[in-house]
């Protein structure tokens, strides 16, 4: 028996793991990771023999043996890796990258010819067991000629960043947590931290370097001894002086065992942690009854059914904006208050404090894995306070940035640079209008068509489904933004690999299980929007979906909470891009377009798009005049 399919299902659960395997899983997962790394450089029979031997420790489990055993049987098939174009790894390799170990080949070179180095150095003896592992900057003579964001104002170095250290596998005690970056050459400092592993073997590590509260970089870690092998993704070095200052940042990732999260909150000089206890089906429930009041608007009887682009009577918009900014208070509530202990609720005030204040502010949260709608969230404690324009989402920039543990991306700067032209394909689902009946993708084709005509984009458009796959596995060369309008199911609860954007027609489609081979970055590092149906429905309870699929291979992805009316779909598009096009940064252009049509146009739906990007990302230069 072949065991390739389903350790290729199993790659993609694997960070479902300790939802689907429960209270065992902290006694599970060690012995499970080393199978996992020694199948990874196993061969032949043996490689056979090893692969059985771990899954048959998981189909104990009847939850995982439901989504593996039809791999088991032949009830799917997996295409041998060298028949898939582009990049593509043999099943144990990218199980093993899921699981958090680097490949061979996973160092990456910062284009601006310096980098955050990490290395062991000497045990004390008065502490046997532990290490310290240390951070600094090296750097090469030469860097990349012609950065689009170079070195810039001299006043601006040097840049101090702030090192969280962290690991599900061992005791993080910080020595030192800042790191100096000077304008050029290495660093005058190290961040330092006295680790203590928890069990033996590869130890698996996170480092976050933040800059005034905003990310900079993520570096993955394998620390084997005394070497340190290192990953890293975010911005070059060289462009860190110019990382703006969020103030507040939200960092939330998974506790040691992985059955509950721990968040760190900064906001201005405050730093403090504390336990969510919180499980992954709490934050599923939690995220659901978020997006209630949203669907309420456009489902059958609400007030939006017959004509989602409309603005709201004014009594029906007071009680549906009142919903919308209770659901959001409870949201607040139910993550910072209820049953939660006093080093949680001293958090939930800092925010609080922090984001109802006189000034519109920047908020970025870092999180493991897609969780919640953090733009639906209402920051005040008291329900009886509740109120509309305290959603985060349309009174503040939001950056949502999950972590992706086999992210392609690498480093790129967050301005996306048009000097050399503006690349825009387009996958449109021509069945939306209905047969001529309405005009809602020759309206959006004929605006990017105008673009094109006067030279400001290259423009591909795509309504065949074979050529959109082709353009979804990275074969159709480079886009700085890549547009889907187009009916999707992307949220799937009985088999989430069965999820599927539909560019042809309103039934077959693409589905997610056909692109999960094709690893890399997707040329140019795109934007995508994903204009259909919950394209950035988040749940707790499972990483798999179109969102992580793309995050994990572009730029940043912008989608859509729940089901949405293809006619709103398409006027909030032409509104977004033309902020986006005029140079508006991608956060405050999503935040503005949400806040047009919630108070201009007395329009709720705004809320129902997600943005899963760095939110300083923009056209440099604009393509139009603002």
């Amino acid at each position: 028996m072949n065991p390739d399919p389903a350790l290729a299902e199993l790659a993609d659960l694997w960070n479902d793991l300790p939802v689907l395997v429960g209270d065992k899983w902290p006694e599970l997962r060690p012995p499970l990771l080393a199978a996992v790394q020694a199948l990874a450089t196993a061969e032949g029979e043996d490689y056979k023999r090893q692969a059985l031997q771990l899954l048959k420790q998981l189909l104990k489990y009847k939850e995982i043996r439901k989504r593996l055993a039809p791999t088991l049987t032949g009830k799917t098939e997996a295409k041998a890796p060298d028949a898939q174009p582009g990049r593509s790894f043999r099943p144990a390799t990218r199980l093993a990258r899921r699981a958090g170990f680097l490949p061979p080949d996973g160092d990456r070179t910062d284009p601006s010819g310096r980098w955050i180095n990490a290395e062991v150095e000497d045990a004390a003896p008065d502490r046997p067991g532990t290490f310290v592992l240390a951070f600094d900057v090296a750097a090469r003579k030469t860097s990349v000629a012609d950065p689009l964001s170079h070195l810039g104002d001299p006043e601006a170095w040097p840049a101090t960043l702030r090192v969280l250290l962290s690991g599900q596998d061992a005791g993080v005690e910080t020595l030192s947590d800042t790191l100096t970056v000077p304008r050029e050459g290495p660093s005058p400092d190290r961040a330092r931290f006295r680790v203590t592993p928890a069990r033996t073997g590869t130890l698996m590590l996170r480092a976050t370097f933040l800059r005034g509260n905003s990310l900079v970089q993520e570096m993955e870690l394998n620390v084997t001894g005394h070497q340190v092998r290192a990953c890293p993704h975010g911005q070059p070095l060289d462009t860190v002086a110019g990382t703006a200052d969020r103030g507040l940042l939200v960092r939330v990732s998974q506790s040691a065992g992985g059955r509950h999260y721990e968040i760190h909150v900064s906001a201005g000089s405050h730093h403090g942690v504390a336990q969510l206890r919180k499980t992954a089906l709490d934050l599923d429930t939690i995220a659901k009854e978020a997006r209630r009041p949203l669907q309420a608007l456009f489902e059958p009887g609400g007030p939006l059914a017959g004509d989602a682009t409309a603005g709201l009577p004014q009594d029906s918009y007071e009680w549906h904006t009142e919903q919308l900014a209770k659901s959001g208070c409870r949201m607040f509530r139910d993550l910072f208050f209820d049953q939660a202990d006093a080093q949680l609720r001293a958090l939930g005030h800092v925010i609080q404090k922090y984001l109802t204040g006189d000034e519109p502010r920047r908020v970025q949260f870092l999180t493991d894995q897609p969780l919640l709608p953090w733009h639906l969230m209402c920051p005040m404690k008291d329900m009886a306070a509740a109120d509309f324009q305290q959603i985060i989402g349309l009174r503040h920039e939001v950056d949502c940035l999950p972590y992706i543990a086999d992210a392609s991306g690498g480093f790129s700067e967050v301005a996306i640079d048009t000097r050399p032209g503006l690349d825009v394909k387009l996958a449109l689902n021509r069945s939306i209008d209905r047969g001529g009946e309405r005009a809602l993708v020759r309206t959006q084709e004929a605006y990017w068509r105008g673009h094109a005509d006067r030279g400001l984009t290259r423009l591909t458009v795509h309504d065949r489904q074979q050529e959109v796959l082709t353009v979804l596995r990275g074969e159709d060369g480079p886009a700085g933004i890549l547009y889907l309008y187009c009916h999707a199911v992307a949220h799937d609860p009985d088999d989430h690999q069965n999820a599927k954007l539909v560019v042809e027609g309103t039934a077959d489609g693409i589905q997610l299980r056909t692109l999960r081979d094709h690893d890399g970055a997707l040329p140019g590092l795109p934007v995508i929007v994903l204009n259909a149906c919950s394209t950035a429905y988040t749940s707790a309870l499972s990483t798999t979906s179109f969102l992580t699929h793309f995050l994990e291979r572009s730029r940043g992805v912008l989608g859509t909470e729940t089901d949405t009316p293809a006619a709103f779909a398409a006027v909030w598009a032409a509104s977004f891009f033309e902020r986006l096009l005029a140079g508006e940064r991608i956060g405050e252009a999503v935040r503005a377009t949400r806040a047009e049509f919630a108070f201009t146009h007395g329009n709720p739906l705004g809320l129902l798009y997600a943005l899963y990007c760095n939110g300083d990302t923009a056209l440099r230069p604009a393509i139009t005049p603002g």
